[in-house]
């Protein structure tokens, strides 16, 4: 499901620049304190859930973009821009039911403790 998220994020250009995803444990836990430039994804359905992404943890690419990755919740988020909502078409593996699944994001500064 990240991998899809973060293509789908991508391909509608909600993402500042291109990104990696290079998670290896998801989420990861960030030891703070620290603060670092975010993304709140919120899945608002059909499964309510909210992921949380930081830019810049790990190495640029070989094209100088900027690794994005999953992270446990922060202790703070301050929003800077509200990206808006969109919807994306999916099918799911085991039933290959198609379903459209509704996110709204938000760019900010993530507080972590």
């Amino acid at each position: 499901m990240k991998t899809n998220v973060l293509l789908a994020l991508m391909a509608f250009g909600c993402l500042p620049v291109m990104a990696e995803d290079r998670s290896a444990s998801w989420p990861l836990e960030i030891e703070g304190p620290a603060v670092h430039k975010c993304l709140k994804t919120v899945e608002l359905s059909p499964y309510p859930m909210t992921i949380w992404w930081v830019w810049g943890l790990g190495e640029n690419d070989a094209d100088g973009n900027e690794s994005i990755d999953s992270v446990r919740p922060p202790a703070k988020f301050e929003l800077v821009e509200d990206l808006g909502e969109y919807e994306e078409k999916h099918v799911l593996a085991a039933s290959r039911k198609k379903i459209t699944v509704t996110y709204h994001e938000y760019e900010g500064l993530c507080t972590f403790n």
